[in-house]
């Protein structure tokens, strides 16, 4: 799950509900959540698997590799690639 409206849909709640639960409990948002949960997940198993990348992008829920680079890299500044050798 990547959205924010998948995530509320699987709580049976409403996206504005979700939004303003998370937004009173904490100083984030949804959206920062799931993207920092799946960047947190990617980088483990960069880190702890001989995976390639397309496959972890799968595992993680991406239908393309190439949409996987582009998050990983806006959320975090450098490429899967380029973090699995640090």
């Amino acid at each position: 799950m990547h959205t924010v409206k998948e995530y509320a849909n699987h709580l049976n709640v409403s996206v504005k509900t979700l939004t303003n639960s998370v937004g009173a409990s904490s100083c984030s948002t949804p959206l920062k959540i799931i993207n920092d949960k799946s960047i947190l997940e990617a980088k483990r198993q960069l880190c702890y698997t001989d995976l390639k990348i397309k496959e972890i992008a799968f595992r993680l829920g991406f239908d393309e590799p190439s949409y996987f680079l582009k998050f990983f890299k806006r959320q975090t500044g450098i490429l899967p690639a380029e973090f699995r050798v640090l």
